[in-house]
């Protein structure tokens, strides 16, 4: 199309562009159709339309420009559409709007610019004091909207975590946020300090291989909170214009990685846990247990499998981490955002089974605990009922993580009827309930469990170890000199 295509159609008032291979709509293209009320613009070739192509459409009231591949706008496009009350620009490319975009557009009334997404520059509807109702798929266009608008006219995703001053809107969920973090992190390394200094070293057993790979990946999952407080803290009041750049960021892609990363390490090496614990009581005398080289190996392939997971949708899916400003995409919504079937299969269906297996796992060693146990009289005999607790703390932590998920992720029980989390349901879930494992584990596995206990000095001055029973294989068991075998 050229200047001259709507030459002899001065009085057309009503034209709609579609299935034309168009590239770009030259400056004045439409000068010739001074009548024109309503244009449409659906041109999928489209990428680019010149500063002064709506000159000559004074009179214009409704247009539309969709389904594009447009990305940029000219900030003086709309210069001379003082009559346009509604405005469509959905389902373009468009990903800046620029501060005077609308500006000489004061009848202005409906704004759709749904299916793009769009960083916002400054203040970019100040003139249009007759807006009345925005869509949106940013809920930055609310904290720009005029305000005179009411808030429920601007209709857009929220923010789940966020307001348009602060990455992390409540101050509970913001304290709540580094609390776990530094639990964790000292929880965490404490751990790793007593491996290193026990006398048996980081990795000379398959329960301290074990617990050293859980131990860095709930590290991890304590360096992405309080790395997601220090930015809150750095965007403090002024989040709004600084929220677009930090989604699409590689930092945000990053430590999205490294929560996803973090959380399938640990569950699958609870899961190695479990089932080294059950082969420990099932077979105490036996050769059939997990070795040291087994767990090694078998911690190589979880890391593997993990970054193998955490990768995938950094490669495939284009906006998955930048879903929210936490860089975490948890199906818990209806919104289906960008990999949210990936998410679902991974935070709903796998990690949901591999829960069910711990939990039901836990049947099993407890009755062979139980079982063991019986053999030995004196102090011995009670300790099952230690172990029974810790494995139930194990089960309810686990729980407390993981059903929570289950049944509110997305077609999961909830979801698939329709519920939409709200806000602060997703809020709580992405800081306190996905990571409060990586804080909490420590305590299970090493603080609660230390493996030096001894009998009473009136008894024995000996001491026993109450966790070789359950994790280390040894040919016969050195109980103090006043317990029998029945």
């Amino acid at each position: 199309m050229s200047k001259n295509t709507f030459l002899n159609f001065r009085d057309l008032q009503i034209l709609e562009l579609s299935d034309i291979m168009q590239q770009v709509l030259k400056n004045k293209i439409f000068k010739n159709l001074s009548e024109l009320k309503i244009l449409g613009i659906r041109l999928h070739s489209l990428i680019q339309i010149e500063a002064g192509a709506f000159i000559g459409i004074q009179r214009c009231q409704n247009l539309t420009i969709s389904g594009s591949q447009i990305k940029d706008l000219d900030s003086k496009l709309f210069y001379n559409l003082t009559k346009v009350v509604n405005l469509d620009l959905s389902h373009n490319k468009i990903n800046v709007l620029e501060n005077d975009l609308f500006s000489s557009m004061t009848s202005l009334q409906v704004l759709d610019t749904r299916g793009n997404d769009i960083y916002i520059l400054g203040r970019i509807f100040e003139n249009n004091i007759n807006l009345k109702l925005i869509y949106g798929d940013t809920f930055a266009l609310c904290c720009v909207k005029p305000r005179q608008m009411s808030d429920d006219r601007c209709i857009t995703p929220k923010f789940d975590l966020s307001n348009c001053e602060n990455l992390i809107e409540n101050n509970i969920l913001r304290v709540s946020l580094w609390v776990i973090g530094i639990v964790a992190v000292f929880g965490n390394m404490s751990v790793l300090i007593y491996r290193i200094k026990d006398k048996r070293g980081l990795y000379q057993d398959t329960f301290s291989v074990l617990v050293g790979n859980l131990t860095v990946a709930d590290t991890l999952i304590s360096v992405y909170l309080i790395s997601i407080g220090i930015i809150d803290v750095e965007f403090r009041g002024e989040y709004i214009w600084r929220e677009y750049k930090w989604r699409n960021s590689k930092l945000c892609s990053v430590l999205g990685i490294i929560s996803v990363l973090s959380s399938e390490v640990s569950v699958l090496t609870i899961s190695f846990i479990t089932i080294a614990r059950y082969l420990a009581v099932k077979f105490p005398f036996k050769e059939h247990r997990i070795t040291r080289k087994d767990a090694v190996s078998g911690s190589v392939i979880i890391w593997m499998i993990s970054f193998f997971i955490a990768l995938i949708p950094y490669f495939m899916f284009e906006k998955y981490y930048s879903a929210s400003g936490v860089c975490v995409s948890l199906p818990l919504r209806k919104d289906k955002t960008d990999g949210w079937i990936y998410s679902f299969l991974i935070f709903v269906i796998f990690n949901f089974l591999i829960f069910l297996f711990i939990a039901i796992a836990q049947i099993p060693i407890v009755y062979h605990v139980k079982k063991i146990s019986s053999i030995v009289e004196g102090s011995g005999k009670m300790k099952h009922i230690d172990v029974a607790k810790r494995l139930s703390l194990v089960v309810a932590t686990d729980c407390f993580c993981w059903i929570p998920i289950g049944t509110m992720g997305r077609e999961g029980l909830m979801a698939i009827f329709g519920y939409d989390m709200k806000r602060t349901i997703y809020a709580w879930t992405v800081v306190f309930v996905l990571p409060v494992n990586s804080a909490i584990n420590p305590f299970l596995y090493t603080f609660i469990d230390l493996q030096l206990k001894c009998v009473s000095k009136i008894e024995s001055k000996r001491c026993f170890y109450v966790i070789t029973i359950i994790f280390e294989k040894k040919e016969e068991y050195e109980i103090g000199s006043n317990l029998h075998y029945r």
